[in-house]
Parts: C-alpha cells; sequence; structure tokens
C-alpha cells in the first residue's frame, strides 16, 4: 500500500458483490396446509432457482428451509438471475 494512503485495506481484500436473498411467501402457511404438495413445489423451486443462479454466476452461500443466500459478481447478473 502506497505511503500515506487513508485507506488501511489493501485493494487486493476487497470486492464489490451483489447479495440476492429469496423466499417463498407463506411458505409456513402453506406446508401446515398441505406439506406433500408445497415439498414438491420445493423441490421444483430450488431446481430451477439453481439453474439460475449457475447460469447468472452465482454462488450459494446459504440455504435455509425455503430460503437461499446468494452472491453475484456484480448487480446486472444478481438482476438478471432474479
Amino acid at each position: 500500500m502506497p505511503e500515506g494512503s487513508s485507506n488501511p485495506v489493501p485493494a487486493g481484500t476487497r470486492r464489490l458483490a451483489a447479495i440476492m436473498f429469496t423466499d417463498i411467501v407463506g411458505f409456513s402457511h402453506q406446508m401446515g396446509a398441505n406439506e406433500a404438495h408445497m415439498l414438491g413445489l420445493l423441490g421444483t423451486d430450488n431446481h430451477l432457482l439453481r439453474q439460475a443462479i449457475t447460469a447468472h454466476e452465482g454462488h450459494v452461500i446459504k440455504t435455509m428451509d425455503d430460503a437461499f443466500v446468494v452472491d453475484f459478481p456484480s448487480v446486472v447478473n444478481a438482476v438478471q438471475c432474479a
């Protein structure tokens, strides 16, 4: 890092990223109403999301039941995936 720089973080350790969070609205309620049907829909949703994430250079950080947290290299990739 150049002397006198006010940036304490070396340039090589930072990067821009876009985070996408997905969640199925009403999932818990629908699971209570018809669990078998919702599990089938969840499988379809997960399959389609993973295909779109891969196609747009995303990386799944975490999944939680019906939710995904995904990292993308740019906002463009995240919006196109969404």
